[in-house]
């Protein structure tokens, strides 16, 4: 927004803008979705397990879990990783 503001012999531009900002602690969850099934994996900067869920038709869905790892020891994980 713009407002002008005529003043005798001069003239001022006065220019205003509106902000907002948000911070929020949102779940860190991440889907990978394909024709035929999807991957649903909840806390994905260090996650342990994932959920596929296989939708080949629309009258039945299958579910696997997939795990992997501790997440007491992911500190380990990420050295371990860094030093190869």
């Amino acid at each position: 927004m713009i407002l002008f503001i005529l003043l005798p012999r001069t003239l001022f531009t006065m220019t205003t803008s509106k902000k907002l900002s948000m911070r929020a602690k949102l779940p860190k969850r991440g889907v990978i979705s394909g024709t035929k099934d999807y991957v649903k994996i909840s806390n994905y900067p260090r996650a342990t397990e994932a959920h596929i869920t296989y939708t080949a038709s629309a009258h039945e869905e299958k579910y696997e879990t997939l795990s992997a790892g501790k997440s007491s020891e992911a500190l380990k994980y990420e050295v371990h990783d860094m030093e190869r």
